[in-house]
């Protein structure tokens, strides 16, 4: 076809862009063909090709990765490589800080496998209540 100013018209396909697409469209509107890979998608028998043939029919999947983390979903997509990696050390160290938090916790939490020995000589601390304490201040 001509196109008048030359060249075909901005954002159209080149013909043999859109002959492929017929093709590979007819390939995969075949019944036989969806019978095929019907079954074999039931035995785990797909071949990579397959899905060549799909996005060259129909489009290849829109591909995106969500860079949003932390309360605010603060968006990371305009940050420089250094940036992420400065940002990735500080959560790695926040972590860490955070494990062996839970460590401690965790270990505070076990019950002692022997009880703490006092040194010789050490006092021990009467803490009986007030209320069981005779008139002298001791332990009753």
């Amino acid at each position: 076809m001509f196109y008048p100013g030359g060249g075909r018209p901005k954002g159209s396909l080149n013909t043999k862009t859109l002959q492929v697409q017929a093709f590979c469209r007819s390939i995969c509107e075949d019944p036989e063909y969806r019978a095929s890979i019907l079954q074999r998608a039931r035995s785990n028998q797909l071949g990579s090709m397959e899905s060549v043939v799909w996005a060259y029919g129909y489009g290849k999947p829109k591909e995106s990765v969500d860079l949003r983390v932390g309360r605010l979903e603060e968006d990371l997509s305009s940050l420089s490589t250094t940036e992420l990696m400065d940002r990735a050390a500080s959560l790695s160290r926040e972590l860490r800080d955070a494990h062996e938090i839970e460590l401690v916790l965790q270990a505070s939490d076990e019950p002692d496998p022997k009880p703490l020995r006092q040194p010789p000589g050490a006092r021990t601390l009467d803490i009986a209540p007030l209320e069981a304490r005779n008139e002298n201040g001791e332990g009753g």
